[in-house]
């Protein structure tokens, strides 16, 4: 692909890591030297860092992320990333724009708005849960997105059928754990989160195996 297709084709992440990258810089001055970096069930800081590490790190995640999709039709020994890339770029998109979203939270809490930390932030990663999981059924064989067990490497039959299955749990598991924390108090939700989205992993991966076990032999 030419350089200038490329980056016609990459405009809206390019856009959006441009902002990433500016944020910081618009708000070095007005925020203390010292900032929270991580929150607990309850919204409280519990751990702080340098101004420089608070806004900087968000930039760099958001730089990784977007730098892994790009390299991904590149490393993946299948080749398959053809058959499902405008999946792939709707991956990439939204999970620069939720990554974006979060740094907005932090830089908005560092300026002194008092964010809920602990209510949006479970909820936004229960969105990106959500739309990944709808689109899981797309995805075919690779080694870095889905479900990547030995059963579904092999047989892009169980593959399929394992992602199927996992896009269907985790709409629901991620439909259920917004309502649950829009009841719930952070400290009551956060051991039912980690629970759910444990299951959401690991049951697909059961299946997967299961798939494997019961197949017909060859």
């Amino acid at each position: 692909m030419k350089p200038a297709d490329w980056l016609k084709e990459n405009a809206l992440l390019i856009g959006l890591i441009l902002v990433s990258l500016l944020i910081p810089l618009l708000v070095w001055n007005q925020v203390p030297e010292t900032l929270p970096t991580h929150w607990n069930a309850a919204g409280e800081p519990d751990a702080y860092g340098s101004k420089a590490e608070a806004l900087l790190i968000m930039p760099g995640v958001v730089l990784f992320v977007n730098l892994l999709f790009w390299l991904i039709p590149v490393l993946d020994p299948k080749k398959n990333v053809p058959k499902f890339q405008p999946i792939l770029r709707i991956m990439q998109v939204v999970m620069t724009v939720f990554f974006l979203a979060l740094q907005g939270l932090m830089v908005a809490d560092a300026l002194g708005y008092g964010v809920r930390m602990d209510l949006l932030v479970p909820i936004g990663v229960s969105l990106l849960l959500l739309v990944i999981g709808n689109y899981f059924g797309k995805l075919r064989p690779n080694y870095f997105i889905g479900i990547r067990t030995p059963w579904t490497l092999e047989s892009p039959e169980i593959w399929i059928k394992t992602h199927r299955l996992a896009g269907r749990i985790w709409v629901i598991g991620s439909l259920m754990l917004i309502v649950l924390r829009l009841v719930l108090g952070g400290p009551s939700f956060f051991g039912i989160f980690i629970t759910v989205v444990l299951l959401m992993s690991f049951f697909p991966i059961g299946y997967s195996f299961y798939l494997y076990k019961n197949q017909a032999p060859k």
